[in-house]
């Protein structure tokens, strides 16, 4: 069973300017040490989309902390994305992704299955013969689905047993028993990058040691957000383990759980934020590069610039899922 988990929503609040902007997806030279299927998972057609909620593009502490939910995009096998219409029919037949083909992913309460919603405000249900519509103003069993992970995809199953299938004609059912490639979908949601003072991003290297001497952020320059209550979070990289301050100053990313070392309060500088650790020290973005918690007073190099960026990792999603 997977637990419930409060994921990063960038669903902008009413009181956001909405504004875009594509940030540099380009790699570094860190990853080079990245396997071909993680490198080839994903296309910048879809990394470039980026929901702002400020006039600068960053993003505010309430943008992080007021969320149980999160907003994604589903690509099928065939290179379409699923749609809500407005007669509430489920298609998979859209070239691109615009509101339509957007949807609130949200957990349901103790049993860690999902439920979508749609720009409509009604959720996917999948009916007793296979059909699915986006008519229901309640989520129950029906509308209800556990994911599976298939390399770097996801598979929906059904409160039926059956699993959603994108099929050739554009159509959406979930009459498949077994997953096969009409039942595998690439999921876009979102990340977060932090940029420090000196103008670079924070990276997490694939050994878990934390740097802020990226000029361009890629996955390891993403991380999840995942509330913790008031103003606190924890940090998910890609890799799929937590940031923790560590006794003594320095700063890693490679715990599996979440404690107090990997919980950090949010204080907000104009449009800049602070994260101050359980030690009562912050992160401090160095002019070598180096990340550390060593500060205990927020000045220049304390203040972090969060901007949101999109990920389509289907391993990354499953363990956000698993380890909340």
């Amino acid at each position: 069973m997977v637990p419930q988990v409060r994921l990063l929503n960038f669903v902008p609040s009413e009181r956001s300017k909405l504004a875009q902007q594509t940030m540099g997806c380009s790699s570094s030279d860190n990853h080079d040490h990245e396997d071909s299927s993680s490198s080839s998972s994903s296309s910048s057609k879809h990394e470039a989309g980026v929901i702002i909620t400020r006039d600068d593009g960053s993003l505010s502490i309430g943008d992080l902390c007021d969320s149980s939910s999160m907003t994604v995009k589903l690509l099928g096998h065939h290179g379409r994305y699923v749609c809500a219409n407005e007669d509430n029919s489920a298609v998979c037949d859209r070239e691109e992704a615009n509101e339509y083909e957007t949807f609130e992913m949200k957990l349901s309460s103790g049993d860690g299955r999902l439920c979508l919603k749609s720009c409509h405000g009604r959720y996917l249900c999948a009916e007793e013969g296979g059909a699915l519509v986006w008519d229901r103003e309640d989520a129950d069993a029906w509308e209800m689905f556990s994911i599976e992970i298939h390399g770097d995809k996801v598979a929906f199953r059904t409160d039926h047993g059956s699993y959603l299938s994108a099929r050739d004609d554009g159509s959406l059912t979930h009459e498949a028993d077994e997953v096969q490639e009409w039942e595998l979908f690439d999921v876009f949601y979102g990340h977060i990058t932090l940029r420090g003072f000196h103008g670079s991003f924070v990276c997490a290297e694939g050994d878990g040691t934390m740097v802020c001497n990226r000029e361009e952020t890629d996955r390891w320059e993403s991380f999840t957000v995942v509330p913790r209550g008031g103003n606190q979070v924890a940090l998910m990289s890609t890799h799929g383990n937590f940031v923790c301050a560590e006794d003594g100053g320095r700063v890693v990313a490679d715990r599996e759980k979440v404690d107090a070392w990997e919980t950090f309060e949010l204080e907000e500088h104009g449009f800049d934020v602070a994260f101050k650790t359980s030690h009562g020290t912050w992160f401090s973005a160095r002019d070598d590069g180096s990340l550390n918690h060593q500060a205990e007073e927020v000045q220049d190099w304390e203040r972090f610039r969060i901007y949101s960026r999109e990920s389509n990792s289907a391993n990354m999603l499953g363990a956000i899922l698993a380890r909340g």
